[in-house]
């Protein structure tokens, strides 16, 4: 692993975990929608697996982007015994 990063250097236009737009409005991400309307995320549900992935330097400083906001976790194997 490597220095853990300056919460200064952080892009909040970037996706913390895989570097893509963020495609966050209230960034001002290239390729986000109209700045009038509410962002992507506000109607996405999102992991808390994957929010706990970002790395403690971009918490509330950048979004993750649509497509890792989309990941789900993988489902247990059959007879596991978990439960959801």
């Amino acid at each position: 692993m490597g220095e853990p990063v300056p919460a200064d250097a952080v892009d909040p236009t970037c996706c913390p975990l895989c570097g893509a737009s963020n495609q966050c409005v209230m960034a001002g991400s290239p390729g986000a929608a109209d700045p009038a309307l509410p962002c992507w995320c506000t109607q996405a549900t999102i992991d808390r697996a994957q929010l706990a992935r970002i790395p403690e330097a971009a918490r509330r400083r950048a979004c993750l982007c649509p497509a890792c906001a989309a990941v789900l976790p993988a489902d247990p194997p059959a007879g596991s015994g978990q439960s959801q």
